[in-house]
């Protein structure tokens, strides 16, 4: 499983006398196990082990040194509390290839969840703010898993649920369940007009996409109709040619060919 935090998040990150505002991602350490996105330098296993170690993209890293062999070189976060708190820079251990275009998960810069955390460690199950990507066995039950994370909130929750009626008067209805990686840019689980800070960005409505279907089969209902009317109005013109063929002993079938 990987969390994620990210995708409406930008900062300022300075290195090597210029400072970029760049879209930042926490993420787990195992985030390049659970996601294909490729490593041009680094080992996917242990590149965000260490809670000072960064990963850009590949144009991140041209951007702040021309280069992208830049494995060891320094970026500072001095607007963040968390590098406040470690008290040192952080050190560039992966450069990763330019995000593709069409992924929902986007980033500029990658930097481990336990950064974050030293600042902002926040253990309020009626808090919403991540998204987890968790990678299931092939023959494993997604209703029995997705209950058992029910089971797991009831129980850790149990507290904190109680305090909350107690100072608010009710219960907040809250449900975990799972969704394939590949239904979420036209089925996102948050409203498109807010900040998203789950990890994925981009997403859409399935209402535009039927919509420009509509209008595709719409075009092409019309060109077909211009087509019928233009092959009419060119078999008329040979009708005289059609009469010959019959009187000279064409069949239908030939005349048609």
């Amino acid at each position: 499983y990987a969390r994620v935090m990210g995708g409406d998040i930008f900062g300022d990150v300075a290195g090597d006398d210029k400072t970029l505002r760049l879209q930042q991602m926490f993420v787990d350490e195992s985030f390049f196990s659970v996601f294909s996105f490729d490593l041009l330098y680094g080992s996917p296993q242990s590149v965000l082990k260490d809670v000072s170690s960064v990963v850009i993209t590949e144009s991140t890293a041209r951007k702040f040194f021309n280069s992208v062999d830049v494995v060891g070189k320094e970026l500072r976060l001095d607007a963040e509390p968390s590098a406040r708190r470690l008290g040192k820079p952080m050190i560039i251990t992966g450069v990763a290839k330019d995000v593709p275009k069409n992924s929902s998960i986007r980033f500029d810069i990658l930097l481990p969840l336990k950064f974050m955390q030293l600042s902002f460690d926040d253990a309020k199950w009626l808090n919403a703010y991540l998204g987890t990507f968790v990678v299931l066995n092939p023959g494993a039950d997604i209703n029995l898993v997705a209950q058992k994370f029910n089971q797991v909130y009831a129980t850790h929750a149990k507290e904190q649920i109680a305090i909350n009626k107690k100072d608010f008067g009710y219960v907040p209805k809250i449900s975990y369940g799972l969704q394939p990686i590949t239904d979420i840019h036209l089925n996102p689980l948050y409203d498109g007009g807010q900040s998203s800070e789950g990890g994925v960005i981009n997403g859409s409505s399935p209402v535009f996409s039927y919509i420009f279907l509509a209008i595709a089969f719409f075009i092409f209902f019309m060109a077909g109709i211009n087509f019928i009317n233009i092959s009419i109005a060119s078999s008329l013109k040979r009708a005289k040619e059609v009469g010959v063929r019959k009187i000279t002993g064409s069949n239908q079938i030939q005349i048609i060919a």
